[in-house]
Order: C-alpha cells, then structure tokens, then sequence
C-alpha cells in the first residue's frame, strides 16, 4: 500500500524542480545582493585570480627590443586568492497529523492539491531562510562560523573580510598587493553627498569607471534618501504595483512602476537581510554600513548537484545548462532529500555550497558607522 508519506518521500528530491519559478523569483526578492552577481560552477577547491595592483604594466618598447627580466617589469600582474566555502542547510518535516489527512484523501484530487501546497509552503520558507543567511553572510561572513553542536565550521568571507585597507584577503597581504586595497570610510556618523563623492572619485580613479550599485539595510537606506538625486521607476511589463509619479532634481517625472532610489544614476537597493533582526539564526544587526561597488567584480562560487548518480541529485540541475554556467542568470541552486522516514513522519533537508570572491577589491567601497545624514 502507498501512503501519503511515501508520496512525499518519492517527490521531495524534485521539489527546486517543481517550483522553479517560484523559487526564482524568492532569489530575487530576499537576496538583494545574491540575485545579481555573476556565478559558476566550483569544480574543486576555493581558488580565484584577482588584480593585485590594478592591472598589468605597459612600458615603451624600441624596434628589435630584447626582453630583459633583471630590468622589465613583471607583466602577469595576478594573485591566486585561498577562499572559504561554505555549507548552508535546513530542515522541515511533517507530523502525524498532516500525514493521516493525507491518507484520508487517498486517490483524490484534494490530497494532490493539499501536498502540492504544504511542500510548496516548506519548501519556499526553508529557501527564505536559506537565501536571507547567505546574504547576510555576503556582508558579515568571517569565514568561520559555528555549527549546531557549536562546532566550528567554514562559511562565506563576506564584504567585511574583503573591503579593508590593512591586513590579507584570501591568503594575500593587502600590504604587497594595491588592488586588494578597497575604498574605505569608518565612523561615518552624518552621511553628506561629499563622502560619496569621494568613494566615487576613488572607484572611478582606480578602475577607470564609477560603482553600478549601492546597497544598505532598510534603516541605513532612509539616511541615503534624504541626500539621493531622485527615485526612478523602472518599466516593468505586467506590472500590478499602484502607479505613483516621482520626480527628482536631475530628472523629469516618471510613472513607470516601482522606484530605486539613485545617486549620480547608480542604483540605491535596500537589502532586508542586512537590517536588525532578533532571529540570531537569521541575522544580525548589519545597520550602518554601505556599500559601494561594480557586481561585475563579485562571483558567487556554487558546487555543482550534477551530474551525479544519486537519483535524487541527478534531478538538481534545472538552473543549469549543459555546459554548467547557466546559474549565471538564476538563484542558487538547491538539493532536497528525505534525511529520515519513519512510519509516522519525515524529514526533509535541503542545502548547498556556496563561496563569494570579491575579485578587485579596489573596485568597492565601505561606509561604516552611518547614522544619520546631512543635506548639503
């Protein structure tokens, strides 16, 4: 006889399959940061090559030259970075009770339905939880964190532990290696568009172009806006949001569904997973910080579900494309699989591995400390 928690069993390993798009859509809504960097495929150890001193040397070279390497410059201007990776899991379950209402609707449309949508709840929140950690790990990771039994285990170096002036990155001495070297203001206090300015200045001095975004907790963010240029609205097709027209100091008025506050027309995003929070599993307070950079320089490190000759692996790869980089435009991939059934219950774990490299440091910059803003 199948019950209801062998059905559940059977299907749980296809649950980022079967809610894909929802899913997709969870990314890019919790994980402001996550949902727009670049990823790939990790195929072994934490290791990435970055810019150590802003680029390779150009000299001027006579016709017939000879290379001298007692006298030329070194021209491979790249350091090996050493990163941590880092394994984010949870669990949900069901008890006796949902089981046995599951089998008193057996062989009917309604006990399809009432699966489809318990799994799809579970599964949605254990992908928030999920998402919202690693986000605010992208920030706050140290590289170490400890596990349930208070274990330590390796986790996310987060933009904290990359955008510095002192100390190493990754296994480099910041000291021997300029393009390590981020953009940095600390105690901030009263933010004024001239510390701004000056990040931008720096950004633009050491890559040659300005920061595409800028990101901060939800309460940092109402400092922000009250120096922003103005809040443009994107077009978004289908958009259901009430129209409501902004306008701003350097731009006419728009309606053009949901606003992004701008400064000098880079993108201010508000980043909920980076705000207070009295989960201590969720989060923690990352109020105060901003920060500045290029997500062109950011890559999300994921290890990849398949192939694999585990069945419930196996069907782990639908954010990916045959040649592995297809998680490039999508969320994180997942894997799902019942950890323990019994006759009266189940649980299901879902996790993955993930690392963030900051690959030129000098293209960022940090704001600490902001606790308040004056208008200038």
């Amino acid at each position: 006889m199948v019950t209801g928690i062998d059905v559940i069993s059977d299907i749980v390993a296809n649950l980022p399959d079967i809610f894909y798009s929802e899913g997709q859509r969870l990314w890019n809504r919790e994980a402001q940061l996550v949902s727009k960097v670049r990823k790939n495929m990790g195929r072994g150890p934490g290791v990435f090559w970055t810019v150590s001193n802003g680029g390779s040397t150009t000299v001027v070279r006579g016709e017939g030259f000879t290379v001298t390497p007692a006298t030329d410059s070194f021209q491979d201007d790249r350091v090996m970075l050493n990163l941590n990776r880092g394994i984010y899991s949870n669990t949900f379950g069901f008890t006796d009770q949902e089981l046995a209402t599951v089998a008193s609707y057996a062989g009917t449309d309604a006990a399809a339905d009432m699966i489809k949508e318990r799994l799809k709840d579970a599964y949605l929140e254990g992908l928030s939880a999920i998402s919202r950690k690693i986000e605010l790990d992208c920030l706050t990771g140290t590289g170490t964190q400890n596990d349930p039994s208070s274990n330590p285990q390796n986790c996310i170096v987060g933009l904290l532990g990359a955008l510095k002036t002192a100390g190493s990155y990754g296994g480099q001495a910041l000291v021997s290696n300029a393009g390590l070297v981020s953009n940095v203001q600390t105690g901030v206090g009263n933010i004024t568009r001239a510390d701004i300015d000056l990040i931008f200045a720096q950004i633009q001095q050491a890559t040659g172009s300005s920061p595409t975004f800028i990101m901060a907790s939800p309460k940092t963010c109402t400092y922000l806006k009250g120096i922003a240029d103005d809040q443009v609205r994107y077009n978004v097709i289908g958009n259901s949001v009430a129209q409501r027209e902004i306008g701003g100091l350097s731009m006419p008025i728009q309606s053009m569904g949901p606003s992004v506050m701008s400064y000098d027309g880079v993108p201010i995003y508000s980043n909920s997973a980076w705000g207070a929070s009295t989960s201590s599993s969720l989060a923690a307070n990352a109020d105060g910080y901003v920060v500045f950079g290029q997500e062109r320089h950011l890559l999300i490190d994921c290890l990849p579900y398949g192939p694999a000759p585990d069945a419930l692996i196996s069907q782990m790869r639908t954010s990916l494309s045959s040649n592995g980089d297809g998680v490039s435009d999508a969320g994180l991939p997942v894997r799902c699989w019942a950890q323990a059934k019994t006759a009266a219950s189940l649980v299901v774990t879902m996790d993955l591995q993930v690392q963030l490299a900051v690959l030129k440091p000098n293209a960022f910059g940090l704001m600490t400390g902001v606790t308040g803003f004056t208008k200038s």
